[in-house]
């Protein structure tokens, strides 16, 4: 019982690390941003501190892609990856989430979400795997000086054992679902420390009170019949988008330049299709209450034409989380 419950705190102090971790992340990119996209800027200066932004980007983005591959990594690849493996790689975990908060900073119509998922998929496997090496080595470790047993519990990539298919490597207890969930709750504990810690604003957003009366309620059948229709037409114009930018740009440095004057422009034309969504969310009641109906669908596609440029030319390459599972775009 000692042991069970030795190893459950130590899986506890991991997931704290983990969320601990991936706060600072959120912290970052969102410290990054503000710092190079206050309002305070000149506007006659804006278009050059752009240019010079998204330039070394760009060359942050073909640097990382040449040594690390794609950051973050696709959740979709990274599941396919432990279903095949039983493990992944997550010694370029640290990378994985500085690289993609210096991308965001370009105003890629792409938010943290995918960096959030794949970072806690990871740190889930690493978890799994010193809590396996711990439990194979408990007595070992327990008649060992205390310089050895913090040397195995504290250094992240040695003293891991990955899951196989044998039932002795599984682990006493991280097949129960209960510990998976009490150490994912843990971590966003700890994440949501850092995040109130530093003062992020509310991931709650509230955009005005309505009055709805049942009589209007009927409404609710067509708004979701026309919304799910204009979503199938985005989706299907959003493929054949892609398929032109996969048959007209093969070479790296091409796609990287054509994402990244792709931002430029709509830095210069269009700000507010900037970033993810949530950061001009606030639009809704400010500046586009007196906009037409037309204004807001070009502006509407505008932006999901931005995030899929974005998306297949590596600003920041990775599917984020509502559709990771499902691979959208696919031909």
């Amino acid at each position: 019982m000692r042991k069970k419950s030795l190893i459950f705190i130590y899986g506890m102090g991991l997931s704290a690390i983990a969320g601990f971790i991936v706060g600072l992340f959120y912290v970052l990119q969102s410290f990054l941003i503000e710092f190079f996209w206050h309002e305070n800027v000149e506007a006659f200066s804006r278009p050059v501190i752009n240019a010079i932004i998204l330039l070394v980007i760009g060359i942050v983005i073909f640097l990382t892609r040449k040594h690390f591959g794609q950051l973050p990594r696709n959740f979709s690849n990274v599941m396919a990856e432990i279903r095949r493996t039983g493990t992944v790689n997550y010694r370029i975990l640290l990378a994985q989430m500085v690289i993609p908060a210096v991308i965001l900073v370009s105003g890629t119509s792409l938010g943290p979400e995918a960096t959030l998922v794949s970072s806690t998929v990871l740190y889930g496997i690493w978890i799994g795997d010193k809590l396996r090496y711990v439990e194979a080595n408990y007595e070992k470790l327990t008649e060992s000086n205390w310089q050895i047993i913090l040397r195995a519990l504290l250094i992240p990539h040695h003293y891991l054992i990955h899951r196989e298919n044998s039932p002795e490597h599984r682990g006493i207890f991280l097949n129960k679902k209960i510990t998976k969930i009490v150490y994912f709750l843990n971590g966003i504990l700890w994440f949501s420390i850092v995040y109130n810690l530093f003062g992020e604003p509310s991931l709650i957003i509230r955009i005005g009170e309505s009055n709805w009366h049942y009589g209007k309620l009927g409404w609710m059948l067509l708004i979701l019949l026309v919304s799910y229709a204009t979503g199938y037409v985005y989706l299907k114009a959003m493929i054949e988008i892609r398929k032109v930018i996969q048959s007209r740009l093969f070479h790296e440095i091409t796609l990287i330049t054509f994402g990244g004057l792709a931002i430029y422009v709509s830095g210069l034309l269009a700000p507010e299709i900037l970033f993810s969504g949530q950061h001009n969310f606030h639009l809704f009641t400010t500046n586009w209450v007196g906009h037409s109906v037309l204004y807001l669908i070009v502006i509407s596609f505008a932006k999901l034409l931005l995030l899929t440029i974005a998306l297949n030319t590596g600003w920041v390459g990775a599917i984020f989380f509502l559709c990771s599972s499902r691979q959208p775009f696919k031909d």
